[in-house]
């Protein structure tokens, strides 16, 4: 099933980046400063080291597919996805989901409209998770896509805790472990520290991130993931 997520226009999809923070459209006193602006849009050209270096970023694959579904451009990342057939693959210069009844649905991201985001999830076929496929039309027609895998060896990154926190770097350790689902006696094996040295940084790292339990720790790193 494809979901519609949000509306773009133009000036967003400059600069949109799947899964973060459209860009703030420019003011009518930009565009008057800089009139150049339209034509610069026009002249970027997306290439595979481009889409490569972006995917670098946030471990995203990305496609940019023309108004056929043929491939224009695509990541490193995203051609060993192609290549492997782990969640696309192309068929007579096409890409199309490598499950065969997902095809029509992939199809659809290409007619969700123009700058609306459309998302699809295809099962992993090892049973482990899902492909979350996402895409959206730019106003010359074309069609960027991302994919990430969710599955059980997929883990979170977040930004520097201890910048943003004041925490040592053994309590960023254990709010790391903690927000990625691991127990006190797990965080204090792999650190190899004893549990009572990870239960006082527990609560250190509470009183920094004026917090009081895991399920406020969860809520407060959400915005720092990256």
């Amino acid at each position: 099933m494809v979901t519609i997520n949000s509306r773009i226009d133009r000036a967003d999809l400059a600069a949109y980046e799947f899964g973060g923070t459209a860009a703030l459209p420019l003011t009518r006193r930009d565009r008057e400063s800089t009139p150049a602006f339209d034509v610069a849009l026009s002249d970027v050209a997306v290439s595979d080291e481009a889409l490569t270096c972006w995917s670098q970023i946030d471990g995203k694959a990305r496609m940019v597919l023309d108004r056929n579904s043929q491939l224009v451009a695509c990541s490193a990342s995203a051609r060993q996805i192609i290549d492997n057939c782990e969640c696309v693959r192309i068929e007579r210069g096409v890409v199309v989901a490598a499950q065969e009844r997902f095809r029509k649905s992939f199809d659809d991201l290409r007619t969700a409209g123009k700058g609306r985001v459309a998302s699809l999830l295809i099962p992993c076929s090892d049973g482990d998770g899902h492909w979350i496929v996402r895409a959206v039309e730019s106003g010359d027609g074309s069609i960027f896509v991302t994919l990430q895998c969710a599955n059980g060896r997929y883990s979170a990154q977040l930004a520097d805790l201890e910048a943003a926190f004041g925490l040592t770097p053994c309590e960023a350790r254990v709010v790391e472990g903690l927000y990625h689902g691991r127990s006190p006696q797990e965080i204090a094996d792999e650190q190899e520290i004893s549990i009572h040295t990870v239960r006082a940084h527990i609560r250190r790292c509470y009183d920094k991130m004026h917090i009081s339990c895991r399920e406020q720790l969860w809520h407060r790193l959400g915005a720092y993931q990256i």
